[in-house]
């Protein structure tokens, strides 16, 4: 007899990293297209900066919108992460268990760590 209940969970548990990479490869794409497009704004920026007078001023203001982009992607990385360490936790603690015994489990700590969720 097959207990459907365990298969489910056995197959969360398969696609649950499967879409946690996707979601980061999706991302990770959308950044390098948009970060190329950046990168080429960024430095025209700076040549310009660099031309004008106080470019350390303006340097500084530049730096301050970069780290806001970053910040603003952080943020949603980590409410991804937060919604997915919430599902994982869902999973039976026999399925738990196998994760964290898994060859993917010490770069999900890394992770959440990173990203300070508890």
């Amino acid at each position: 007899m097959v207990n459907i209940e365990k298969e489910v969970y056995t197959i969360l548990y398969v696609l649950i990293p499967i879409i946690i990479a996707g979601v980061f490869t999706f991302i990770n794409i959308r950044k390098r297209i948009k970060l190329k497009k950046q990168d080429d704004n960024l430095i025209d920026e700076i040549k310009t900066i660099l031309d004008n007078k106080n470019p350390e001023i303006k340097v500084n203001k530049l730096i301050e919108r970069e780290k806001k982009k970053v910040d603003l992607v952080n943020k949603d990385v980590k409410k991804v992460l937060e919604k997915m360490d919430e599902l994982l936790g869902n999973l039976p603690e026999e399925e738990i268990e196998k994760f964290s015994k898994s060859k993917d489990f010490h770069l999900y700590e890394k992770v959440l760590t990173k990203f300070e969720i508890e």
